[in-house]
């Protein structure tokens, strides 16, 4: 007497749901496991990196990367690194960006008095940019309020004025 397999049904259907339940969960890990090597690689470039004037870019772009995938809290330690590379060495672009990167973060999370303090200390253009995004962070807030527009707008209208007042620099 032959025994029962445990699994009923014909192969081939076996077969076929068997694919379409790993198709169904691989098309999310690529993405996911790509983000997560990029991030790895990085990290790693940035532990063995010598050169200061790298290691503000690799900085710059693991905070760029945290801030894209919403991890705030490592989007601020690398633009913090970033800014302690960018004062060392009298670098302003890069210390620009990690500024704007490090405000980001902040405004994101909600943690205000450290965004208006890092808004309060910029001059010139990134003033300018530290403002709209204040203002921006407002404005696109969930369920586009009134209350959140009206937040948004004297950031805006800062940005505006503090542009008028340095000119065309």
């Amino acid at each position: 007497m032959k025994k029962k397999d445990p699994c009923y049904g014909p192969l081939w259907l076996k077969t076929v749901l068997l694919s379409l339940l790993l198709s169904a969960f691989a098309h999310r890990a690529p993405a996911q496991y790509y983000d997560s090597l990029v991030r790895k690689s990085l990290i790693a470039r940035l532990r063995v990196e010598t050169n200061d004037s790298a290691r503000i870019g690799l900085c710059n772009d693991a905070a760029s990367d945290y801030l894209r995938h919403n991890m705030l809290d490592s989007a601020l330690y690398y633009s913090g690194q970033a800014m302690q590379l960018g004062q060392t060495l009298h670098w302003q672009r890069p210390l620009d960006q990690a500024i704007f990167f490090s405000c980001k973060a902040y405004a994101m999370a909600h943690r205000l008095p450290e965004t208006r303090m890092l808004i309060g200390n910029a001059t010139g253009r990134l003033k300018v940019r530290l403002l709209i995004e204040m203002g921006e962070q407002y404005a696109f807030r969930l369920g586009l309020l009134a209350e959140n527009l009206d937040s948004a707008y004297p950031y805006i209208q800062r940005a505006f004025a503090y542009c008028d007042s340095i000119g065309d620099a």
